[in-house]
């Protein structure tokens, strides 16, 4: 044979104290700027960016982010490279520098971040002269006291889909196809656990459609009560801060995009969810992989939360 994809795949993690999820970005593109600083998100995949907008992540749960962590696949630059955490386009406090050639993982385990409810939340990458490339991963994780997490995906510069569509997507991931498609069966994923949805949240980079368009969860492949309405020809964020779902460990979810009926089309850069965990005991997490070709006769480490192989801290 040759090829298979794999769409979702789970995975639930039992933390010890607290609630602890780490979240994982693929660089799908080298880097290669010059003494510049540019930003990604914490989830999903793509090139860092110029503008900073269209890479963070709302998260919609209080906690404290810690273990930023960096892994350099390759490294030929010359100069040294920092990563940082950035809260509500601030610099945060966790950060870690690579230095000329160095490859493996890198993390700083000594700073924390303490966020609140809302907060968006990347990562600036600043490198020294040179255009020599570097191929890297990155993330952090998040701590929480009240059994809750974030769930979410991104692509730099958006998914772009037609005005008077509907699409299906992943809980999370990037990457247009693997993200998002025609079929709901292919990008819904099992629960495994019992748990409250809150706070979807939606980023548009670009929107030319002239009508109202809904980004909303769906539950067993019907509709769930949270639920997006993005203004016509409208971007920036969009949040909904009323409507709450119950899910227990059987149940399906994914969200779905009804674009409106006129206009030209609109590209979502990120989006997310509050899961606060209702099982007995807290300290659970759900996190999706999602859309991974694996060749024929061959094996995959597959990143957690994203959409291509790759290494995850754990």
């Amino acid at each position: 044979g040759t090829t298979f994809l794999i769409r979702q795949a789970s995975v639930v993690f039992s933390a010890t104290t607290h609630t602890v999820t780490y979240y994982n970005h693929v660089a799908t593109t080298a880097l290669t700027f010059a003494s510049e600083t540019r930003y990604s998100g914490i989830v999903g995949g793509g090139p860092a960016a110029s503008t900073e907008s269209q890479q963070i992540v709302q998260f919609a749960t209080g906690g404290t982010l810690k273990h930023l962590f960096v892994y350099a696949n390759t490294n030929n630059r010359t100069t040294t490279t920092t990563f940082k955490s950035r809260v509500n386009s601030g610099d945060g406090n966790l950060t870690v520098s690579i230095g000329a050639g160095l490859t493996g993982l890198f993390e700083d385990t000594s700073n924390t971040d303490t966020i609140t409810a809302g907060a968006l939340i990347g990562v600036s990458i600043t490198t020294g002269a040179g255009t020599e490339s570097a191929n890297v991963d990155y993330g952090l994780a998040l701590e929480t006291t009240d059994a809750s997490w974030v769930l979410g995906g991104a692509k730099q510069g958006g998914i772009t889909n037609a005005a008077n569509t509907t699409t299906w997507w992943g809980l999370g991931g990037s990457e247009g196809s693997t993200s998002e498609g025609t079929t709901e069966s292919t990008v819904s994923v099992e629960a495994n656990m019992s748990f409250d949805v809150t706070r979807l949240w939606v980023h548009l980079t670009a929107n030319s459609v002239t009508a109202t368009s809904t980004f909303s969860l769906r539950k067993n492949q019907a509709a769930g009560n949270n639920s997006v309405s993005i203004t016509a020809s409208t971007t920036g964020n969009f949040d909904d801060t009323t409507h709450t779902d119950s899910f227990v460990a059987t149940d399906e979810m994914n969200y779905q995009l009804v674009t409106g009926a006129s206009g030209t089309s609109l590209a979502i850069s990120a989006w997310s969810a509050k899961f606060l965990n209702t099982d007995a005991g807290g300290g659970t997490t759900m996190t999706p992989t999602v859309g991974v070709a694996v060749l024929a006769g061959t094996s995959a480490m597959l990143g957690l939360g994203l959409n291509v192989p790759s290494a995850i801290r754990i």
